[in-house]
């Protein structure tokens, strides 16, 4: 069989409020097998866990209340004649940029920035944002 794939695996868990009652957001756990990684907007801060030739390993990473998880394809990032850390740091402007909007505006200018720079480009997008507030559990 001539076929390969990358595969990003990601595992949510709540997290618990904070002493002063605030919501504990989500525990991340992921990896990745050649997939760019996650990228994770914090409040309007960018912040990249990077690409790794090492062997695959676990990733932890705390997702605060409101921040926004992108997984992303590398049609998302990549551009034709530019490395790939540049173009990561490229893409999560975006999302940086439109911090404060609902999911749907912050995926449809990722979307816009990718259709315009790389037409014809598979892509695939979804978004995550850990509740502000705690949900009640009973």
């Amino acid at each position: 069989m001539d076929a390969s794939g990358t595969l990003v695996g990601a595992h949510l868990r709540p997290r618990p409020p904070t002493a002063s009652g605030e919501a504990g957001g989500r525990q991340m756990t992921w990896t990745s097998a050649g997939h760019p990684a996650p990228l994770l907007d914090e409040h309007g801060a960018m912040v990249f866990p990077g690409l790794s030739t090492r062997p695959r390993t676990d990733h932890r990473q705390h997702l605060r209340p409101g921040s926004v998880l992108l997984p992303v394809t590398d049609g998302v990032v990549e551009r034709p004649g530019q490395g790939m850390d540049q173009a990561i740091k490229e893409a999560g402007r975006t999302p940086a940029a439109h911090h404060g909007l609902g999911l749907p505006r912050i995926l449809d200018g990722i979307a816009g920035r990718s259709l315009e720079t790389t037409p014809g480009h598979d892509i695939a997008l979804l978004a995550l944002r850990p509740p502000l507030a705690q949900l009640a559990v009973s």
